[in-house]
């Protein structure tokens, strides 16, 4: 469809020119789960432990690493680095061509389907949550969802069976994704959809609820193993409101939606709003402006959606409005989530949609189209004032057009402006600065059967670089070990960054941060990355530096792997040898002066298993959360292997239900000896 190879097109410099994002989560997050994600699958085995984060993390137990989520699988195929990238754009496309589809559906011609997906994949909000990964790929089948149920409401009574197994195939798509604040939104968006296009808004919401009903049984695979995770994350008993409501929407940033990169002073300390959740929320005067005429000419469905949106809208600003404090209070969900501001990405999708139908009907109507050029050639003027040039440019093009009724020209005026707005945004580095070795990790030698250093990078370091840009200055803080950065090349970071890290495993860490390098010491953390100055007067030994930071090394740290008399991990301790370090499964030989316990220094979870010399074996916590053995005295064999919980069975529930699912879609076969 031409919204999605307009989306295509404005990021070919990933795509073919060896180019990729280099901002915030992908560095700490995506890359590195994508990367671990592909060798896991290069391999040969479903990637189900990732003991390259903290102690040891469940990898597939978490659906935002895209285990349960085939399209991520699509990382296997290519290079990790470039296919992380692929993924994104591939799903951005998906969410034009829904986008375009939907607007289509209300009214909107082909000109106005392509504007609605390119403001949708093309706008500010859009361009600033690529680099964070996740998004973007529930993002993306929010609109889907919403056509199939446009479907479902609409359809023949003989049709209904078919609509609803795709509404519960969309259903399950979205929830597979990963992302559970677009979840929210999607379910807000679908609700606020049904009232609005059923035509019996009592039957529509039971349908609505039906196909949502049917789609868990589809998504078990993803659902059981991250039920089980919840429970023993900090997330269990829902974030508290100030934790959650961090990246709430400024009520200044409104005027962002029109104004690109307008500089809004922070209301505390007089400096620029930067530290936001997304860099960016525009869509541009001419997209906000055929998305109010749609409103303004009367039709009941338009200003109806103008109403969710405006909603959304208020649950966006989050800590700014009492409204969002009563509505976490009553929607549990949403206890689950943090950054309020996430709600935008709802306000773009019913933006877009009015946009396209408001950009069919105007040029349709030569009255509005000339209204419509006034209003957008009078705009372009402050913004040339205030030196915004490109949104002045893209304002007068579009009106130019509307005048020679050339709705072409509108869209690619609209298309190229948000182009380079979502360029600056979100700046371009070459892959290979993201795919190389961190160089001040490159001294820390590993081993493929050994298991991984352990490193910790003291928080806040600022590494001295000559960064020009944002960009620039992630790559050198990736170049200096930035948390998550050596996962790919065999190290593990502690306390690493992973959204779904155990509680248990945060208050320990905390709780021992007033004991210096002796925390480091009791979970086998060999490699710190200090300031240089601060090495001196400490047990580490300084092996490489780099931008004022230095690569230091911790000679006094436990083994990973011993015998303890007891489970207070005093006194001696006798060292184990690791036999078989794989994520999964790990053998330990050790031998025991007296009864006591095998200790490993990595997660206790559940889903590990462990055998003493062939028989099963109670694992115990030691020092709050590693694992351990009892075992007498002598020499024994202790083997830890590793199942994700809920994973198996809730596969085998999804196949069976996808099964079902098809059949129930298959179009009925024909009455015998009926006529063609």
């Amino acid at each position: 469809m031409l919204a999605a190879l307009i989306v295509a097109a404005a990021y070919l410099r990933p795509l073919v020119g060896g180019e990729t994002f280099a901002l915030r989560d992908q560095l700490t997050w995506t890359l590195p789960s994508r990367a671990f994600l592909h060798a896991a699958l290069a391999a040969g085995r479903v990637p189900e432990w990732n003991d390259g984060v903290g102690l040891g993390i469940s990898f597939a137990g978490n659906p935002a690493h895209g285990v349960a989520y085939l399209p991520a699988w699509l990382v296997a195929l290519v290079p990790a680095a470039w296919g992380s990238d692929l993924l994104l754009i591939v799903h951005l496309a998906l969410l034009a061509a829904g986008t375009s589809v939907l607007a289509r559906r209300i009214g909107a011609d082909r000109a106005g389907g392509a504007l609605a997906g390119v403001a949708a994949g093309l706008s500010g909000y859009a361009a600033s949550v690529i680099v964070d990964g996740i998004p973007i790929l529930s993002l993306a089948w929010t609109p889907w969802l919403l056509v199939a149920i446009d479907r479902l409401l609409l359809a023949a009574p003989g049709a209904r069976r078919r609509a609803a197994a795709w509404a519960a195939a969309a259903w399950a798509a979205q929830i597979l994704s990963g992302e559970p604040a677009c979840l929210v939104d999607a379910g807000l968006l679908a609700l606020g959809w049904t009232l609005v296009r059923a035509p019996r808004r009592g039957v529509g919401l039971l349908w609505l609820f039906g196909t949502l009903a049917a789609a868990l049984p589809l998504a078990m695979e993803s659902l059981l193993p991250s039920l089980h995770l919840l429970g023993a994350s900090e997330r269990a008993s829902g974030l508290p409101f100030a934790d959650a409501t961090v990246w709430s929407m400024h009520p200044r940033r409104l005027l962002e939606l029109a104004w690109p990169r307008l500089p809004l002073p922070d209301e505390a300390n007089g400096r620029h709003l930067e530290a936001t959740w997304a860099f960016s929320v525009y869509l541009g005067a001419p997209v906000l402006a055929f998305a109010g005429y749609a409103v303004a000419r009367g039709e009941r469905q338009a200003r109806a959606l103008a109403v969710v949106a405006g909603a959304l809208l208020v649950l966006a600003l989050g800590r700014y409005t009492p409204i969002y404090a009563v509505y976490r209070t009553i929607a549990l969900p949403e206890r689950l989530i943090r950054y309020p501001e996430k709600h935008v990405s709802a306000v773009v999708t019913i933006v877009a949609i009015l946009a396209g139908v408001g950009f069919s009907r105007a040029f349709a109507a030569k009255r509005a189209r000339i209204t419509l050029a006034i209003v957008l050639a009078a705009l372009a003027l402050p913004f040339a004032l205030f030196h915004a040039w490109g949104a002045a440019l893209a304002g007068a093009a579009v009106a130019g057009a509307l005048v020679l009724r050339r709705p072409s020209l509108a869209l690619g005026a609209i298309a190229l402006h948000l182009t380079v707005e979502g360029w600056v945004v979100q700046p371009l580095v070459p892959r290979e600065a993201v795919t190389r070795v961190p160089p001040l990790l490159a001294a820390i030698p590993t081993a493929p059967h050994e298991p991984r250093p352990r490193i910790y990078r003291l928080p806040g370091l600022q590494p001295r670089s000559q960064a020009a840009t944002r960009a620039e200055a992630s790559i050198a803080q990736r170049d200096t070990g930035l948390e998550n950065a050596g996962v790919p090349y065999g190290l593990a970071h502690v306390p690493g960054y992973e959204p779904a890290l155990e509680a248990r495993w945060h208050a320990v860490w905390d709780a021992g941060a007033n004991e210096g390098a002796q925390l480091l010491d009791r979970f086998d953390v060999r490699w710190v990355i200090l300031p240089a100055g601060a090495v001196a007067n400490t047990p580490f030994v300084a092996r490489a530096e780099l931008g004022g930071l230095v690569l230091a090394e911790n000679r006094q740290h436990r083994p990973r792997a011993f015998v303890a008399a007891s489970l207070a991990l005093d006194g001696r301790l006798t060292p184990c040898l690791i036999t078989t370090p794989e994520p999964e499964a790990v053998d330990l030989a050790c031998i025991a002066p007296t009864a006591g316990y095998a200790v490993l220094l990595d997660a206790f979870a559940d889903g590990w298993r462990a055998t003493v010399d062939g028989a099963p074996a109670p694992i115990v916590r030691a020092d709050e959360v590693a694992r351990a053995v009892a075992i007498p005295a002598g020499t024994h064999r202790i083997a830890f292997r590793y199942r994700t919980p809920g994973l198996r069975a809730g596969a085998l529930v999804s196949m069976l239900s996808w099964i079902l699912l098809f059949m129930l879609a298959a179009p009925a076969p024909r009455a015998s000896g009926a006529r063609p």
